[in-house]
């Protein structure tokens, strides 16, 4: 018998959980964490092996405002998908007294102003599947910060966590088998001393600083919720702090959203654009916060990015084929035009000489 063993490979990927990992990866920067526990979820789930009375993933994310943790989730729903808005989101801030909770699971029998033919809840089945396509027959829901829900919500969520149903007050139940579940909250992650942040951080300070937000996160965890609770996830992940060089990649992808925007705009007058190397130092240091870490700085790519070539745009300084260069000189931004017919000359990677200010 023993001569018979082969010895197995438990680190293989399926092709399509290669894929999903290539995509992920690609969308979520500086979490290599996360995305390995994403995959393994996901692997799970198309091996036919996760537990058929359970969602098909409950993942709880922890960690600072602007690490990515909303991001993921859409990132997830986007590779299944194929949209960053193919999920159901709820935001537990906005469901933080009965009310609220009422409105989205239908108001109790006996609750004033009941009307069971009128008792619509703001989540159904129909509401939860309608993403579904002809390839996935899966749901991806994003529970946003988890710890502001109201009591009730939390034990609803609580019952979808263990037994993937939630019965709404109508009578109806909605099934959750084919959902994957992300579940964030920012427990801890605010004590954390911001002072020792900054955009230029060695590599010694960003682990010192992960080994406290984890510390100061897992206290927070235990002190706000049961072992029972804690136990009913898959998956318990932490994102890490930001680094310079994260930040540097979120960058380029916002700037290649913006340009995809371009593409798929209504307007005829197709240009490209492009950020100097000053430019994006200076995007990067007044993008990041030491609180909020990368969120700022899709506000600001927004602001002096977009809605300038916005105005170039609709003012008709810009035609087909030009090309908008943003650059930093003197202490501002400045942006300049090189028009279509000197841009088809160019080669593409052209070393452009802007026009003495």
């Amino acid at each position: 018998m023993e001569s018979q063993r082969v010895r197995l490979d438990i680190t293989a990927r399926c092709d399509d959980a290669v894929e999903f990992e290539e995509q992920l990866s690609q969308r979520v920067v500086g979490q290599p964490q996360v995305v390995l526990k994403t995959v393994e979820l996901i692997q799970t789930w198309m091996a036919g092996l996760n537990d058929p009375e359970h969602p098909a993933g409950v993942m709880l994310m922890l960690g600072p405002t602007g690490t990515g943790k909303t991001h993921t989730a859409e990132s997830v729903a986007e590779v299944l998908l194929g949209s960053r808005k193919a999920l159901f989101k709820l935001n537990c801030a906005d469901y933080q007294d009965s009310y609220q909770t009422n409105r989205l699971l239908g108001p109790p029998p006996g609750y004033l102003g009941y009307d069971k033919d009128k008792a619509t809840p703001l989540l159904t089945q129909e509401i939860l599947d309608k993403y579904q396509t002809a390839k996935m027959k899966v749901n991806v829901m994003l529970i946003d910060e988890i710890e502001k829900a109201d009591d009730a919500l939390f034990q609803a969520l609580l019952g979808i966590f263990d037994k993937a149903e939630l019965e709404q007050s109508n009578g109806q139940k909605i099934d959750f088998t084919k959902t994957f579940i992300f579940v964030t909250s920012n427990l801890g992650a605010k004590k954390l001393d911001h002072n020792s942040l900054g955009f230029s951080q060695s590599e010694d300070s960003i682990e010192r600083i992960d080994r406290e937000l984890s510390q100061s996160i897992k206290r927070a965890v235990e002190k706000k919720f049961t072992p029972e609770f804690v136990n009913r996830f898959d998956k318990i992940v932490t994102f890490n702090t930001l680094s310079t060089k994260d930040m540097q990649q979120i960058l380029e992808l916002q700037l290649l959203a913006v340009r995809r925007r371009i593409i798929t705009s209504k307007d005829h007058r197709k240009f490209t654009f492009r950020v100097s190397k000053s430019a994006k130092e200076y995007l990067l240091q007044h993008g990041y916060d030491k609180k909020y870490n990368a969120r700022p700085l899709k506000r600001l790519v927004e602001s002096v990015v977009v809605n300038p070539l916005a105005n170039l745009l609709m003012t008709s300084q810009l035609d087909l084929g030009d090309m908008v260069i943003i650059d930093y000189k003197r202490n501002k931004l400045v942006y300049d035009k090189i028009p279509s017919a000197i841009v088809v000359h160019l080669s593409e990677e052209p070393q452009i000489v802007l026009a003495s200010e």
